[in-house]
């Protein structure tokens, strides 16, 4: 499994790299998400894999980096690039918060 580090993400967003956001609405909606982020719930993720550039790499996010790791899987499995995000949100928001 491929994984970056948020910190790596966020010096990334300069150059618009495709984030996928795998949570449940509730969650993009009142957690907040990573600017540019396409909104894809992990149970849309099959039936929408088209909307997704074939030959980008795609960065995976959750709250926590499991349901990312499992859609990085199924991805990678169907031939696209992915990279899971370590930690999901909740290391990016405390990336954001704390500099680290």
């Amino acid at each position: 499994m491929k994984e970056i580090m948020p910190y790596e993400v966020e010096q990334l967003l300069r150059h618009k790299p495709v984030i996928v956001d795998v949570r449940e609405l509730s969650e993009w909606m009142t957690n907040g998400h990573i600017p540019g982020a396409i909104h894809i719930p992990l149970g849309q993720l099959e039936e929408r894999a088209a909307e997704l550039d074939p030959i980008a790499d795609i960065i995976v996010v959750c709250r926590s980096g499991n349901r990312s790791e499992a859609a990085c899987e199924w991805l990678q499995a169907s031939g696209y690039r992915s990279y899971n995000m370590k930690g999901g949100m909740s290391s990016w928001f405390w990336n954001k918060d704390y500099g680290q």
